[in-house]
C-alpha cells in the first residue's frame, strides 16, 4: 500500500498509543453472572469493575493470538490482533459485542442481582 507524504503523516506509528486504543475498544462493561432463584440458573449481567475490565481486555487478545494460525509467529499474530482492535475490528471486538448482545438479551433479570 503506498500513500503520498501527506497520508504517512497522518498515520499514527505510536506503539503504547495503539495498545491503549486497542484495549480500551475491546474493554466491556458488563459481564454475566450466574444467579439461582427457585431452582433456576439466570444469567444476570452485572457491572464489571475498570481493574477486571482491562485484565479481560488483555486476556482476550492474548486469546485471538493464540487461536490464530500457527504458521506466523505469535508475536506478530498478536500485533495484527492489536492492531484489529486499535481500529474497532476483529476478534477481540466480537467477542465484547457479543457479550454485550448477551448482556442486553438477559437485561430482564437485571432485578435478581438486588434479591
Amino acid at each position: 500500500m503506498h500513500l503520498s507524504p501527506d497520508d504517512k503523516q497522518k498515520v499514527n506509528t505510536n506503539a503504547e498509543k495503539i495498545l491503549i486504543d486497542a484495549v480500551e475498544n475491546s474493554r466491556p462493561l458488563l459481564q454475566l453472572t450466574s444467579i439461582k432463584r427457585g431452582g433456576v440458573n439466570y444469567q444476570v449481567p452485572v457491572p464489571i469493575t475498570k481493574k477486571r475490565s482491562y485484565f479481560l481486555s488483555m486476556k482476550w487478545l492474548l486469546d485471538a493470538a493464540f487461536e490464530k494460525d500457527n504458521k506466523v509467529g505469535l508475536p506478530e499474530r498478536l500485533a495484527w490482533e492489536i492492531l484489529d482492535a486499535a481500529h474497532g475490528q476483529g476478534r477481540v471486538i466480537k467477542r465484547k459485542d457479543d457479550l454485550h448482545k448477551q448482556c442486553e438479551s438477559n437485561r430482564a433479570y437485571a432485578h435478581y442481582r438486588w434479591s
